[in-house]
């Protein structure tokens, strides 16, 4: 049986530079590692003494490896890796910020908010009642019912929404620098990386070592955020080097000598 898989670290091999400090790692916290092949057969076939079709010879034909990295403890480093991208400095971002707010029963019917912006502002209903539905968006610039002017920082409300329970979109800057994934193209991604893995087997002292010098993400992962612990699968492709018979190498840590 296999205990378990400690310290799995990747590495890319292919960024510009000619050393290995030229390449950027990231140590996994795995939950699971699954190494996956599929083979197709190749078969021969001819007719029996009584006319059957029946299978003459089988041979292995072509195979195909994968390997899949799941993990459900999430941090900025290991959500980059799931979309195969490293973070980005971006500058000038527009972040707007919901907010909610409660119109004044008697006049004056206004919310004032030093983040909101007359340029660019909009305005729903939140919960159902005498000024209207839920999910109402309220007309932005007018002063009829069912419309909300703006002016600098200021919401003012028709008398019909006195009392709503409102959401409006603030702006308080449209200049931020972040950090990001996906957006706009240059990002730098993985590409191509290798993996190592300490797999742990309860009949070997040391353990064993994987390898798998030519790896890439292969599929695109699956996102959930519920109020369970959602796992994230990330599915590599694998190489096999020139002169290998398998894409990957596990080496017997109690026969290793200096």
């Amino acid at each position: 049986m296999f205990k378990g898989i400690g310290d799995p670290w990747i590495r890319t091999t292919a960024f510009s530079g000619t050393t290995a400090n030229a390449q950027r790692m990231m140590v996994l916290g795995l939950l699971s590692f699954e190494l996956t092949a599929e083979s197709e057969s190749k078969e021969s076939q001819k007719f029996n003494s009584e006319g059957t079709l029946v299978t003459a010879s089988r041979v292995k034909g072509s195979t195909s490896y994968s390997f899949t990295l799941s993990y459900n403890e999430i941090d900025w480093g290991n959500l980059g890796f799931a979309l195969n991208q490293f973070p980005r400095s971006a500058s000038a971002v527009t972040i707007p910020t919901l907010k909610y707010g409660t119109v004044p029963a008697a006049a004056p019917y206004t919310i004032t908010d030093a983040d909101i912006s007359d340029t660019n502002v909009s305005v729903v209903i939140t919960k159902s009642g005498a000024w209207g539905q839920a999910g109402q968006a309220l007309v932005v610039g007018g002063n009829g019912s069912g419309s909300v002017a703006v002016s600098g920082t200021t919401l003012t409300f028709n008398a019909a929404q006195a009392g709503a329970s409102v959401a409006y979109l603030a702006y308080a800057s449209s200049s931020y620098n972040a950090q990001d994934y996906g957006g706009p193209t240059g990002g730098a991604t993985w590409g191509s990386f290798e993996f190592w893995g300490t797999i742990f087997i309860p009949t070997l002292t040391s353990g064993t070592k994987i390898y798998i010098p030519e790896a890439s993400i292969s599929e695109d992962p699956t996102i959930t955020i519920d109020d369970g612990v959602p796992t994230v699968e990330v599915v590599c492709g694998m190489n096999t080097p020139a002169g290998w018979d398998k894409p990957f190498r596990i080496l017997n840590l109690d026969t290793a000598t200096a």
